[in-house]
């Protein structure tokens, strides 16, 4: 498993075994996210039921509202018509890939400023992602703290 970030499009690579029991949120901000995501929730959309239903045990073990979907499309209207702090996307899926979405999403006023995370297994896809403006890679398999790691990583300069 690896997590790539994009800041100023540096792109560092980091290994789950040099981040397992090393990157871990605080009890603090873990409180701190819980309560931003009570009026923004973060946003999963993902085909896979079996991926949004680990997604949906992840945040709920930590008390972190969540709003999911399975398609791309649904996942747009709801990021136009309601205060989502993120989104976390796998890639492929049916109809609308996770790329064409946040292309839509980019070039959205009211969707431009939501960061993106893609959580996918898609071999060959992370340059692509970070060319579409994707805030944050990580490969299937992977650690729940990373996730939450990088989750808030993104929402921290928003939460006051």
């Amino acid at each position: 498993m690896s997590v790539y970030h994009s800041e100023k499009q540096n792109h560092r690579v980091l290994s789950l075994h040099s981040l397992v029991g090393k990157r871990r949120l605080s009890t603090f901000q873990i409180e701190l996210l819980r309560d931003f995501t009570a009026s923004y929730p973060v946003l999963v959309t993902d085909d896979d039921m079996m991926s949004r239903a680990l997604h949906r045990a992840i945040f709920e073990q930590h008390g972190l509202r969540l709003v999911e979907t399975r398609s791309s499309d649904a996942a747009l209207e709801i990021c136009q018509t309601q205060p989502i702090s993120l989104v976390i996307s796998d890639i492929m899926k049916p109809n609308m890939d996770g790329l064409e979405m946040l292309q839509y999403l980019r070039t959205d006023p009211r969707t431009e400023h939501i960061p993106l995370i893609f959580v996918t297994a898609t071999n060959g896809t992370h340059d692509a992602a970070f060319q579409y403006g994707a805030d944050a890679f990580i490969r299937k398999p992977f650690h729940p703290q990373d996730l939450l790691v990088e989750v808030w990583r993104l929402l921290s300069k928003r939460i006051k």
